[in-house]
């Protein structure tokens, strides 16, 4: 078994401090797929009252033929309140795909994420650490 490497612990509070990090991006993307999610379903709601109105002027011209006059009642749908659903799960969406993938860089990055353990670890031991200085005020 050589070459098998320890499978490190992942802090998650680190991991939810290292995507809130890039919450510009996830506001960006979350926008981004809401645009893209209420246009498809708006485009989608149109073309779908578009046959609707064609399949009714064809039974009312049929049924006028055959000397029926009261033709079955279609109801179109709302594309705008289609669009905004569609746009609420795009946003959701949106927000959920990019904190996946800043999970999945954080976890595969080679960055040393905690010295917890490190000469256990790596069979050498920690001459130091960086840390941030924080402001007094």
């Amino acid at each position: 078994m050589e070459g098998y490497q320890e499978v490190n612990e992942i802090n998650l509070i680190d991991l939810m401090f290292y995507c809130l990090k890039r919450w510009r991006w996830i506001v960006v993307c979350m926008i981004f797929f809401a645009v893209i999610a209420g246009i498809y379903k708006y485009q989608a709601t149109i073309t779908e009252n578009q046959v609707k109105k064609e399949e009714q002027s064809r039974q009312s011209v049929t049924k006028s033929v055959e000397g029926e006059a009261v033709p079955e009642p279609i109801v179109f749908e709302d594309p705008v309140s289609s669009a905004v659903s569609f746009a609420a799960v795009g946003m959701i969406g949106g927000a959920g795909l990019v904190c996946l993938i800043c999970c999945m860089s954080f976890i595969m990055s080679g960055k040393l994420q905690s010295e917890n353990n490190f000469q256990e670890k790596f069979g050498m031991p920690l001459l130091g650490g960086i840390r941030k200085n924080k402001p007094n005020f």
